[in-house]
């Protein structure tokens, strides 16, 4: 059997559909069987609850200060770098045009030492 043309999200899928299609079947079963809520309310002891949270605007005011910090700093390293790519290329094009001299030169000079050579000979 070979398991590397078997498609693992649909495989995932499939028993993911499987399972989901047992826990129905057992839910609705052991609700048939109960015949209703497995502990029935009691009127005179019932609670309510209310849960809130209280959110300080400082931190938010806070966080955002510290991203906008952050993205402000980006923006000024992302411009040194290009600052710092600009300088190293101009520094790339001054190598190559001192690479270029030099070749220069040394046909220069081959052309006058085979110029010297011919003169003694």
């Amino acid at each position: 059997m070979d398991l590397s043309n078997l498609d693992l999200e649909k495989a995932a899928n499939a028993l993911l559909i499987l399972i989901t299609g047992l826990l129905t079947f057992f839910g609705i079963r052991r609700g048939m069987r109960g015949g209703g809520p497995a502990s029935p309310a009691k009127p005179e002891h019932s609670t309510f609850e209310v849960a809130g949270a209280i959110v300080d605007s400082s931190a938010v005011r806070m966080l955002s200060r510290e991203v906008t910090g952050q993205a402000i700093a980006i923006t000024d390293q992302t411009k040194a770098i290009r600052d710092d790519t600009d300088v190293r290329r101009q520094q790339i094009e001054t190598v190559k045009d001192q690479t270029r001299a030099l070749l220069t030169l040394e046909e220069e000079i081959k052309e006058l030492r085979h110029e010297l050579s011919r003169r003694r000979g």
